[in-house]
């Protein structure tokens, strides 16, 4: 499954998902920026890959 599928599932069932990484961080831009779902992300290393948590899911609370 490519970036921009994956993150159409997560558009689709956000309640399922706590965590969306994309190597590519227009995916965020384009998909979640614009619908003001995403309000940050962080580049790692020299290549870029986006990381996405939801506060949705039971197990949010662990992830802090």
């Amino acid at each position: 499954m490519g970036s921009v599928a994956a993150a159409q599932n997560v558009l689709l069932m956000p309640l399922r998902y706590a965590l969306f990484l994309s190597v590519d961080p227009a995916v965020i831009k384009d998909l979640f920026y614009s619908k003001n779902i995403s309000s940050w992300y962080i580049a790692l290393a020299s290549d870029q890959i986006v990381i996405g948590v939801s506060s949705y899911p039971p197990d949010f609370d662990q992830l802090k």
